[in-house]
């Protein structure tokens, strides 16, 4: 074992900067986890819309071909959650054309309190309930907020949708689907995403 009291000082810092380096790079444009399936989500059971307006089910699929359809893995009582939230109407306004579904999945959240929640804080969009988390399990969503960027290709796009500083939000998610539209590469791909874990049945 090299003892590193006796090591150059240089030698240190240049491992120290590159095991800094890999983790930096590792955190932003690697993947969590394996490629979606998307064959596998026509066997998912329906979402069942628990707030807002709109289809009393989502189905889930395939995207249509030239067609995006963004997962927002949303949470009550997550605070990055509630912070992100006029995000997720920007992004419904900014672009028409997608379909942005919100998706609650957690299991330690009531259907009731999620519903309270988002009628307490005047939501402006629809809510679906993932029932067990198998939507998330699917595409490998763990945290609250998350999102899932998906094409009739794959995903598109994954992990934090929003950086927030002093009441600043940076939406990865829209510069994301501002790429595709342009068809222009997304990059980075992955975003380690940060909030609340949601819990697995």
């Amino acid at each position: 074992m090299t003892d590193v009291r006796s090591s150059h000082p240089t030698r240190i810092f240049a491992a120290l900067l590159g095991a800094l380096l890999t983790l930096a790079i590792t955190s932003t444009t690697a993947h969590a986890g394996p490629d979606v399936d998307l064959t596998e989500l026509q066997n998912l059971p329906d979402l069942q819309r628990i707030y807002g307006e709109g289809p009393d089910t989502h189905v889930i699929a395939s995207p249509a071909p030239d067609k995006l359809r963004v997962y927002w893995f949303w949470s009550a009582n997550s605070h990055c959650s509630k912070e992100a939230e006029p995000a997720i109407a920007s992004l419904i306004e900014a672009f028409p054309d997608i379909e942005v579904i919100v998706v609650h999945a957690n299991a330690d959240e009531s259907i009731a309190e999620a519903r309270d929640a988002a009628t307490e804080r005047g939501l402006p969009f629809s809510i679906y309930r993932d029932d067990r988390a198998r939507l998330a399990i699917a595409l490998n969503a763990r945290m609250t907020p998350e999102v899932v960027v998906l094409s009739a290709e794959g995903v598109v796009y994954q992990g934090r949708p929003v950086h927030i500083r002093r009441g600043t939000i940076t939406s990865y998610v829209a510069r994301a689907v501002d790429a595709w539209s342009r068809s222009e590469a997304v990059e980075p791909a992955y975003r380690r995403p940060t909030g609340c874990p949601i819990p697995r049945p």
